[in-house]
């Protein structure tokens, strides 16, 4: 699960890096079509990169373990293990924390080469998922970080066109998982910019439903938290995150369910409650119609793909 931490940037190490953001030399003057590295802090030389900087390059990054701590274009970011960051092109980040027993693997795919390869008439959907990157992508499905960790198996051990073929097979499998989520909703482009510290109404609202998705609430407490009506919140939600506030709550519930049905003994029962449903048929309702299976379907699969799991029977 990923949090979301408003932070005023006055500390003089934020303010820096801020200021400093730079090109990342160890990726845009390399010439590498695709450049691949292992983050453990048990190696000296793959430490995670903390200077504020972006880069000409798409960056895809496959948490193993531990927990980072990252700022994305001015939002701070905590995110689990087993997930799957995207980060576009030009697209301002740093991480600022990581826990001693980090380990991840990032892949770094020159930016101008793919736009090229993307540019086709019959390249459309490549093409979202280029544009989507640009606001950063996060994926923490457990059964999506598994098929990712093979392709990049793969992706790391072959050369040329097989690993541009995997490469592609890679964006295929993040570009058709429907629970990708968007980190950012600014529509502009993300370039590197002074640091505006005004924040959008709806996404305000965004944050707040990541921090509290387990909390009972109420469109009309919504809607005074973002000093909106209730019509004009709903409407502007809709349009910036193509869901409901309602359909996005639920998404956020049941990723959060998912989680705990791999890496937890709690019954299906418990979790419902845990992630925020007040009964078990409406939870049952609501990860059927997002997983098309039930809760105890998807462990029982997560099992047998090997995902780690510890639950008890119910």
């Amino acid at each position: 699960m990923v949090h979301f931490t408003i932070f005023a940037f006055t500390s003089p190490i934020f303010a820096y890096r801020m200021r400093k953001t730079k090109v990342n030399p160890l990726v845009d003057l390399d010439q590498q079509f695709i450049s691949i590295k292992k983050i453990s802090l048990l190696c000296d030389e793959s430490q995670p990169i903390d200077m504020y900087h972006f880069h000409k390059a798409i960056q895809i990054v496959l948490i193993d373990k531990g927990r980072a701590e990252c700022i994305i274009n001015e939002v701070m970011f905590s995110i689990d293990p087993q997930s799957v960051v995207v980060i576009g092109d030009n697209l301002p980040h740093s991480v600022i924390s990581v826990t001693e027993n980090i380990e991840a693997t990032v892949i770094h795919v020159a930016f101008n080469p793919i736009l090229s390869l993307v540019s086709f008439q019959n390249m459309t959907n490549e093409r979202s998922f280029i544009a989507e990157s640009k606001q950063g992508l996060l994926y923490t499905s457990p059964l999506l970080y598994q098929e990712a960790t093979c392709l990049f198996n793969g992706i790391k051990s072959h050369e040329g066109f097989r690993q541009v073929s995997l490469l592609f097979e890679l964006f295929g499998l993040l570009h058709s998982d429907s629970n990708r989520r968007l980190l950012l909703f600014n529509e502009s482009s993300p370039n590197v910019r002074h640091i505006n510290h005004s924040i959008d109404q709806v996404d305000r609202i965004y944050r707040y439903l990541y921090e509290y998705y387990d909390q009972p609430f109420s469109l009309t407490q919504l809607a005074d938290y973002a000093n909106m009506n209730k019509a004009s919140l709903c409407r502007a939600f809709k349009k910036k995150s193509g869901l409901t506030i309602i359909e996005f709550v639920n998404k956020l519930r049941v990723e959060k369910a998912c989680q705990l049905l791999t890496s937890s003994d709690l019954t299906v029962s418990e979790i419902a409650y845990k992630v925020g449903y007040n009964t078990y048929s409406h939870f049952n309702d609501c990860f059927y119609r997002i997983w098309k299976i039930s809760p105890g379907a998807y462990r029982k699969k997560a099992q047998c793909k090997g995902i780690k799991s510890n639950y008890m029977d119910e």
